[in-house]
This record gives C-alpha cells, sequence and structure tokens, in this order.
C-alpha cells in the first residue's frame, strides 16, 4: 500500500485570516483608548474635555500622560449614584478635581498633587462628601480660576 503524503505548509489564507485576526485585536485595544469630546460650562467659561465612560477609560484616566494636550479636562460618567473615588494612579501632573451630582457641584479637591513611586495600596483616595454621578478632572488651578464653589451648575454640551 502506497501512503501518499499531504503538503502539511500554511496555505496564504491562514496568513490572511491571522493578520485579520491580530489587526482586529489592535483596532479594538486602541479603540478602548480613544476618548471622544464634550463641551462642559463653569461659571460661563467653556472647556473642551475627554469623556471617560468605559471601565479601561476610567482606570487609565490621565495616568501616564504628560500633559492634557488640547483637552483641558476629563469626565468621568457613572451608572450609580455614590460617593466615587479617585486616586492619582501613574499621574504625572496635578489637577482639580470637581464631584457633580446631575448638574450641581457638591464637592471639590483644588491642587491635587501626584504621587510618584506609590503603590496602588498607597494612593491616597479622593472621596467626594456627598454622593455624585459624574466626576471631573480639570488642571490644576482651573477650580479657582472659574470661581467654582460647591452648589455651582456644571452643563455638559454636546459637540
Amino acid at each position: 500500500m502506497i501512503f501518499k503524503r499531504e503538503n502539511k505548509e500554511p496555505k496564504r489564507w491562514h496568513f490572511v485570516v491571522l493578520i485579520v485576526v491580530i489587526a482586529l485585536g489592535l483596532g479594538l485595544k486602541l479603540y478602548s483608548y480613544h476618548f471622544e469630546t464634550v463641551k462642559v460650562r463653569l461659571n460661563n467659561q467653556e472647556y473642551k474635555v475627554l469623556v471617560a465612560r468605559t471601565l479601561t477609560q476610567q482606570y487609565r484616566g490621565w495616568g501616564e500622560r504628560k500633559n492634557m494636550g488640547a483637552a483641558q479636562g476629563m469626565l468621568f460618567f457613572f451608572n450609580n449614584r455614590d460617593q466615587h473615588t479617585m486616586v492619582m494612579r501613574d499621574m504625572l501632573f496635578p489637577i482639580d478635581i470637581v464631584w457633580v451630582d446631575g448638574q450641581i457641584v457638591v464637592d471639590m479637591a483644588p491642587n491635587v498633587s501626584i504621587e510618584p513611586g506609590k503603590t496602588e495600596n498607597q494612593l491616597t483616595p479622593y472621596i467626594g462628601r456627598g454622593v455624585s454621578t459624574i466626576v471631573l478632572e480639570m488642571a490644576s488651578g482651573t477650580i479657582a480660576n472659574a470661581g467654582l464653589k460647591i452648589g455651582d451648575v456644571v452643563e455638559i454640551i454636546d459637540n
């Protein structure tokens, strides 16, 4: 009996499928870091901000960025009304943090410093004193420059 040996070399379409799968995976990874932008109005001043909606975006936030770039802040939308905690994970610049319930400012933490070299468990937790649905992080000094105070309205303007 004669056995015919099959050619076990990968076919060209195997490479094409592999490349497509890798490209899709990279695309999804990059998309998770893409932030949409909106404008917010604080005391008649408008700011262009990034929006962190996904858990990946919220976890990463401003971490490992040298600065805010063209953005002037970042909005964190939460599905639940709670006392949301923020930390300065991998932050390279100080920020102001504003907790917002609906559209009303319920708490603020101005000039929050970076914490280089601290582990996750050593990071200072910044917790809003009231419940909120949104947290707004802005460049350090924005709270003072805008004259923002508890009870003020934060208006979100879609682009």
